[in-house]
């Protein structure tokens, strides 16, 4: 689900050094997390793409009515997606 890429020249060099892991690029395919998974059994970047892809739904869905409750990221993010929103 999660690839992580670094940049590098054509000489195969990194643009900086990789332990900085400052220019390191990380794909999610968002498609491939089991939306079924219990919450409680989910780690924190699963529940950040269950969010995404759910946050229309807003507190009707009750997994994310559980993390609005008891995170404070999503209360953030849950209250910037309200304001950024012209509809449900």
């Amino acid at each position: 689900m999660c690839n992580t890429f670094t940049l590098k020249n054509e000489d195969g060099l990194s643009f900086v050094e990789e332990s900085l892991d400052r220019m390191k690029l990380l794909t999610i395919e968002m498609a491939k997390l089991n939306v079924n998974k219990p919450l409680e059994e989910m780690n924190e970047r699963e529940k950040m793409i269950y969010y995404f892809l759910n946050c229309y739904k807003g507190i009707e869905d009750s997994k994310i009515k559980m993390m609005v409750e008891k995170d404070g990221v999503i209360q953030m993010l849950e209250k910037r997606v309200e304001t950024i929103s012209d509809d449900g």
